[in-house]
């Protein structure tokens, strides 16, 4: 599924993002003349209530990373 963009403060863009059955927030910094950098990525759920918890680097944190990206360039 292709990300979304949601909202931008004027220096980083928040997209969100669909992946096997989780929703995740992932913060980039978009520069015009070098590649995507994302900042933060976020995982969702909502079970009554929303929460959201930071990845931190690992199998998940790349396998998000390396679709996200996939899936905006494409």
């Amino acid at each position: 599924m292709k990300p979304f963009w949601t909202h931008s403060d004027g220096q980083t863009s928040l997209y969100r993002f669909h992946l096997l059955e989780k929703n995740y927030t992932v913060k980039v910094l978009e520069d015009p003349f070098s590649d995507t950098r994302i900042l933060e990525i976020k995982s969702e759920w909502n079970g009554g209530k929303s929460f959201a918890q930071v990845l931190q680097p690992g199998k998940e944190y790349e396998r998000v990373e390396a679709a996200f990206l996939k899936a905006k360039n494409a």
